[in-house]
């Protein structure tokens, strides 16, 4: 037998030679993408109630307007507002 014939692909292997469970590629990406998920999702949250890394924001204040007043009693009803149609439109008519 020649050398290229007693090598045998991944596939044709026997049960006994196959790889070991941890040199599956795929294994890697079905535990390794949730785990990094939820490493990821802990820092954030560790992250958000430490609350070392709010800076806070330094705007100017406005100052207070009037306050909004309204009556519970009287509705809010927007007013009617008239069409207003333009001398061309009315020509092509």
């Amino acid at each position: 037998m020649s050398a290229s014939t007693k090598t045998l692909s991944a596939k044709h292997r026997e049960p006994s030679a196959q790889r070991p469970w941890y040199r599956e590629p795929m294994l890697w990406l079905v535990i390794g993408i949730p785990l990094a998920t939820v490493v990821a999702g802990i820092t954030t949250v560790v992250i958000a109630y430490s609350g070392k890394f709010d800076p806070g924001l330094d705007l100017p204040r406005l100052p207070k307007g009037p306050p909004i007043t309204s009556s519970v009693d009287q509705p809010v009803v927007a007013p009617i507002v008239e069409p207003v149609v333009d001398q061309q439109a009315q020509e092509l008519r």
